[in-house]
């Protein structure tokens, strides 16, 4: 399988999950067996990326190949594989494999990777964990997985609540391991990791509304290229990634947050709580507080 390849018009960029023509919503999570996407492909998953959606990979028995932009690697199990958003990577699965693979979107862990930065750092790229080093670890994220499983086949009420903080979890035992295992992709494509980049400026920047020129300098870019990676990799343009940011953090602090609408518009860098209310509305078709009634989960002080 040739999944590693060199330029970024080979790969496919899936808003949902591989060769599925759906797009994700923002609080989209989805449980499913290795064999269950890789079967009616012999086993094989061509190189592709997603624009917002993270995945593990998690192998009981068998092995795989895993294809990213810095190479290729034998993974044989038990391993896991860590993939976020806008990271290159393809499968070579063997016939039979036993395996789980969860996707989750960003939105789940906007609010973690706002109050502890060096997380998203950390997170960033592909690692794995594999064999001998992971049997360490084996059973806690077995634990983990199995109860991640359980609760998405589950018919509760509050399943939606308890999945998040699961994931909270799941994704915290990564950030653990992450530094005894991370191989950074010395190869990786310019343009994923130039909008990689950008959005964790935009994610831990105090103002979000930095100018988009004060985000390219810090780049080392000119505004002009920033603006052609974010049409190529988010099919949006530089501002219009910025806003999405914003409105991530916005649904995040309406959902979690006692905060008054006002509070949250003054945290997130809007001057004015009208402006921020009238974009919020341009972008979900919801105000603030239509939005907080909807879709508010658990309060946090």
């Amino acid at each position: 399988m040739k999944a590693n390849a060199h330029q970024l018009t080979e790969f496919v960029n899936y808003s949902g999950l591989y060769r599925d023509k759906n797009i994700a919503n923002e609080n989209y999570i989805f449980c499913e067996t290795i064999a269950n996407r890789s079967k009616a492909f012999d086993w094989e998953v061509a190189a592709h990326f997603h624009g917002s959606l993270y995945q593990l990979f998690f192998a009981e028995s068998g092995c795989t190949t895993l294809f990213t932009s810095g190479g290729q690697i034998k993974l044989e199990a038990p391993f896991m594989v860590f993939v976020p958003p806008l990271s290159i990577h393809g499968f070579d699965f063997s016939e039979g494999i036993v395996g789980r693979i969860l996707t989750f979107s960003d939105f789940y862990i906007q609010s973690l990777l706002e109050k502890y930065t060096e997380i998203l750092g950390s997170l960033d790229e592909i690692f794995w964990i594999g064999n001998e080093d992971f049997q360490p670890v084996l059973d806690e994220f077995t634990g983990t997985f199995n109860k991640i499983d359980n609760e998405f086949a589950s018919k509760n009420e509050d399943k939606g609540i308890m999945l998040e903080y699961m994931l909270y979890l799941l994704v915290l035992q990564c950030y653990r391991y992450s530094n005894r295992q991370i191989t950074r992709d010395s190869q990786m494509n310019t343009s994923l990791s130039y909008s990689r980049k950008f959005q964790h400026l935009i994610k831990t920047s105090n103002s979000p509304f930095t100018s988009l020129q004060e985000y390219a300098d810090r780049l080392h870019i000119t505004t002009k290229h920033l603006n052609k990676i974010c049409r190529l990799t988010k099919e949006m343009s530089s501002l219009q990634v910025i806003q999405a940011e914003v409105i991530l953090k916005a649904k995040a602090h309406l959902s979690h947050l006692s905060s008054n609408v006002s509070e949250i518009a003054y945290e997130l860098g809007f001057d004015d709580p009208s402006y921020f209310t009238r974009l919020f509305k341009k972008h979900t078709g919801l105000t603030p507080n239509e939005y907080r009634k909807k879709y508010s989960h658990t309060k946090l002080n």
